[in-house]
């Protein structure tokens, strides 16, 4: 490893700190061997090549808040924070450092009167680690994912080669099977990003609190509104077996009347940022105070979300409110509505399936777990996961999933996953990168 030291600029971490051995989930330990935080695009490949001549499996990590050991490695692990270029190469395009945080790029974007066009809810996570996955949120519903908003990836191959890759040209399957393929086949150094006009704040209101209405109906009212929503979030509260449906519309500012059942949210993505983080903190509490854990370090975090093709939505929640109970352990689930992917999409393993017009999300169940549960409730997730891909949905891979070539042929079929496979054999030809997974 002090040969692989001298040739960087960057940092190499050896032994490994210890917080690189597990990911958000708690559910696997993998020390890896070293960490590598390179200051460069040219620290990534001189880091991959000598991975690539020393057979060593590397994976490139963000905040690492998968739930399934993506992000983990037994040899070497790329902390990819340090990758933070920044350049506007367009009116409405950036291109952004592989380590910039969603939250950071936003900041970098709204100072110069831009935003991106879709977020997460998490201000904390990568550009690259996100685009490895999907990365949808509220902002979903006419616009896709953050990899829909992509126009071109600079990408280190397998081999330490740097590669521009577009949705046409010579490296198109490349960029194709790169977005959403958990960097399997390169890794990720600058992202080409459209965005938008900044709108910071919000209207938001509380559509039919508290409605037992089918999935169905809220769609088709969501769909059907006369003037588009920009944000949309279906919650479902255990306490309640109910639903509430939250809708916003993105506004520059304040209005000087308010419409009828309107809240007005100023800088709206930092107030979602912080409900979403304090979910997470209530359940460990709960846990705490039922004598079920004494903290963090006791409790695993079993994660999942579900696209599901809305005329089966409804058949699906009834599934999954059959195996997950327990509020204990989670407050519910949140999802949103999607339209078919957008026009000229061609990203072969995003979650949102192809054959479906209108896709409703399952975000959830976040279930923070004690281990004496553990066990009981990764078979109910295998449960919802079976569940989920007989009525022709796809399971989110940045959470808990099964690591087999069985699961992702039967997720994305036979045809998509030899294309994948194939991809990887041609820019990666000594299998070094990403987590195995087949």
């Amino acid at each position: 490893m002090q040969e692989l030291a001298r040739r960087i600029r960057g940092s190499l971490l050896e032994p490994a700190p210890g917080e690189f051995a597990r990911d958000f989930s708690r559910l696997t330990r993998i020390p890896p061997r070293a960490v590598v935080r390179p200051q460069t695009v040219e620290d990534v490949q001189e880091t991959v090549r000598y991975a690539h001549q020393h057979g060593l499996r590397t994976v490139a990590r963000g905040h690492g808040c998968s739930a399934n050991g993506q992000a983990l490695s037994e040899h070497l692990v790329l902390d990819i924070h340090g990758l933070t270029a920044f350049e506007r190469t367009g009116e409405l395009e950036v291109k952004v450092g592989a380590g910039f945080t969603w939250g950071d790029l936003q900041d970098r974007l709204n100072a110069l009167g831009l935003s991106n066009i879709v977020l997460t809810d998490y201000r904390s996570h990568t550009v690259g680690g996100t685009l490895s996955v999907g990365g949808f949120g509220s902002m979903s519903l006419f616009h896709g994912g953050q990899v829909d908003q992509v126009v071109a990836l600079d990408i280190v191959t397998g081999t330490g080669e740097l590669v521009h890759a577009r949705p046409e040209g010579p490296h198109a399957r490349l960029f194709q099977y790169t977005l959403c393929g958990l960097g399997q086949t390169g890794f990720i150094a600058h992202a080409y990003l459209k965005v938008a006009r900044n709108r910071p704040h919000a209207l938001n209101f509380a559509d039919s609190p508290y409605s037992t209405e089918t999935l169905a109906s809220i769609t088709r009212r969501v769909l059907d509104a006369p003037q588009p929503w920009d944000h949309c979030l279906v919650l479902h509260y255990l306490a309640f077996q109910q639903n509430m449906v939250l809708l916003a519309r993105d506004v520059e500012e304040e209005p000087a009347e308010l419409p009828e059942g309107a809240q007005f949210l100023p800088e709206f993505y930092r107030y979602k940022n912080t409900a979403a983080t304090g979910v997470m903190s209530q359940l460990l509490h709960g846990l705490k105070e039922a004598g079920l854990a004494k903290s963090e370090e006791d409790v695993f975090h079993l994660w999942n979300d579900y696209f599901v093709p809305s005329d089966k939505a409804d058949a699906f929640r009834q599934i999954h409110q059959s195996l997950f109970k327990d509020p204990r352990f989670t407050m519910g689930t949140y999802g949103t509505i999607l339209r078919a992917r957008p026009p000229g999409s061609r990203l072969p393993l995003s979650p949102m399936s192809s054959g479906a017009e209108v896709i409703n999300t399952f975000s959830g169940p976040y279930h923070t777990i004690p281990k004496s549960f553990l066990d009981e409730y990764r078979a109910k997730f295998d449960q919802a996961i079976d569940a989920c891909l007989s009525l022709g949905g796809r399971v989110y891979l940045y959470g808990y999933h099964p690591k087999s070539a069985d699961f992702y042929r039967r997720q994305f079929g036979a045809e998509t996953f030899e294309a994948w496979r194939a991809v990887k054999a041609e820019y990666d030809p000594g299998s070094i990168l990403g987590a195995p997974l087949f």
